[in-house]
């Protein structure tokens, strides 16, 4: 989340490709080296996120409860796009997370038909990506969503083909390993035979680490990032399926889960409402775009403001949720003494 919160900082703030504080005190050196290296963690959290949407299940509350912090970030998004003086409606993270829900929830009805759409997905994924380059036809409105414009502002972030493929496939292999009897004996053990597996596998990923470094922080982010060969996306991926499946093994999951940083920031927004997390810094992004001058005019301030933006965010999401709280009781309060 750090390397996220940098880029959409520097994105609304400057939008320009280069890091404009670059270079410019050791703190903004320290965490533009750092958000460089994580700059792929929106495919990351987009695969967490999933996998833990099809581990603990999608149930209709849920999806509804998602559905609408979705398009409640559609809106956000739309007063940030103002307030930089760009384009009102873009095609953007919201409207593919929209999108991915509505179709996992109609895959989850045809179990087989999910774990064959992961089967896919997966190769969808791992398909060149000149493989989805056609010709763009007339109706932006269909071509963007679906294969993404990216030399047009606002039309290449997030496209649907074959980036739906992330979210099936994680979700899939959530269920699949809450479901299947098959992964129980992977909780109690690691077999040598997978520990040997693993080993090569990190071998070949470790040259795909930096894969994303060079990600421009404006215009050009989106063709840079949605274009890169599959192999580095895989290559960087493949930690978060080696942290699932260490995550799996029982005396591993049990020793983390006594660990008191740990115990700390799983009760944090954070952890507990991602979703509404990731929904809450956008706005707080949207206020940092009134003061690019004062950015360049300060630039030793930059990495303390992008650093208060966790806390300011945290508690501006227990602010909201202590509300909704309290409105609800009160609601409940009038519904019964109505009744009464």
């Amino acid at each position: 989340m750090l390397a996220i919160v940098y880029f959409h900082i520097q994105e609304s703030t400057f939008y320009i490709d280069d890091y404009v504080l670059s270079g410019t005190n050791p703190m903004n050196i320290f965490f533009e080296a750092y958000c460089r290296w994580f700059a792929f963690s929106g495919f990351l959290i987009v695969a967490l996120t999933f996998f833990l949407i099809g581990w603990n299940g999608l149930s209709a509350r849920k999806l509804k409860t998602l559905l609408a912090v979705c398009f409640i970030g559609i809106l956000t998004l739309i007063w940030v796009n103002e307030e930089l003086g760009q384009i009102f409606l873009e095609w953007d993270i919201y409207a593919y997370l929209i999108v991915s829900l509505l179709l996992i929830a109609f895959l989850n009805s045809f179990p087989k038909v999910l774990f064959a759409s992961g089967a896919i997905s997966c190769l969808a994924l791992a398909l060149p990506r000149s493989f989805y380059s056609f010709p763009q036809w007339s109706g932006k409105w269909f071509y963007n969503p679906l294969f993404g414009d990216y030399l047009q502002e606002g039309g290449g972030s997030w496209p649907l083909i074959p980036w739906t493929g992330l979210p099936i496939l994680f979700f899939a292999l959530g269920q699949w390993l809450k479901k299947s009897a098959a992964s129980l004996p992977y909780q109690e053990q690691f077999f040598r035979k997978e520990k040997l597996i693993w080993l090569v596998l990190a071998l070949l990923a470790i040259p795909t680490i930096g894969g994303y470094y060079a990600t421009p922080v404006g215009p050009g982010f989106s063709e840079f990032v949605f274009n890169r060969p599959p192999i580095i996306l895989f290559g960087n991926l493949f930690w978060l399926i080696l942290a699932i499946r260490v995550s799996l093994y029982r005396p591993c999951n049990e020793a983390i889960g006594k660990l008191k940083a740990f115990q700390i920031l799983s009760r944090w927004h954070l952890s507990r409402n991602f979703f509404l997390f990731y929904l809450v810094h956008i706005f707080w992004v949207g206020v940092y775009t009134n003061f690019p001058q004062w950015f360049r005019d300060h630039p030793q301030m930059y990495w303390l403001v992008f650093l208060l933006t966790f806390p300011l965010t945290e508690l501006s999401c227990e602010a909201l949720t202590r509300g909704a709280q309290f409105l609800k009781e009160r609601l409940g309060k009038t519904k019964t003494a109505a009744e009464g």
